[in-house]
This record gives C-alpha cells, structure tokens and sequence, in this order.
C-alpha cells in the first residue's frame, strides 16, 4: 500500500510517476500487464517473461478483484500451466 500513499501524496515524485502511481493504483489488470514478469523455468535461456495478459486472464482478473470488493468466496476451475498461481500472485502484489 505504500506505492497507493505515495500516488496521493507525490513524495518526492514527478508529475509523471504520481500519475503512473495512480494508474497502476487504480487498475490490476494495467498494473500487472504493464510491470508484471512470469518465470518459467522450462525456458532455459530467458526463463523470465514480460506478463501480457491474455483476455481470459484479463476477466479472471476483473473477476477476482469484484470477489475481493465484495468480500466473497469463489470457485474457479483450472488446468495446470495455464498462468493461475501467477495470476493470483500477481493480484496479491497489486494490492499489497
């Protein structure tokens, strides 16, 4: 939540960075597409990757976050490999 306090109160930030502060405050889905990086280590050469949400990542997302507003439960089916655990890691950091 630090970042959050800092895009309101402009600590030593530029107009810009307060502005970017606020976007990546306001949106998940803009703040993980823009700063989030999955791992994949079945990749040995570049096993770190730029995360670009897929559409169905972007619903999971908006899904999620309406779970959390309204403080209620949810059930998702998923596959392995598909980007869940980091989807959800990634929503974590968000609101950290």
């Amino acid at each position: 939540m630090a970042y959050r306090s800092m895009a309101t109160t402009g600590d030593d930030a530029t107009d810009e960075q307060i502005d970017e502060l606020r976007k990546c405050a306001a949106d998940p889905v803009y703040f993980i597409d823009t700063y989030g990086w999955t791992f994949n280590p079945n990749l040995l050469t570049e096993p770190w990757l730029r995360f670009k949400l897929f559409e169905w990542q972007v619903k999971y997302i908006r899904w999620l976050e309406g779970r959390f507003d309204a403080r209620e439960d949810g059930v998702v089916l998923k596959a392995r490999e598909v980007g869940f655990s980091w989807l959800n890691v990634a929503f974590a950091v968000w609101l950290w």
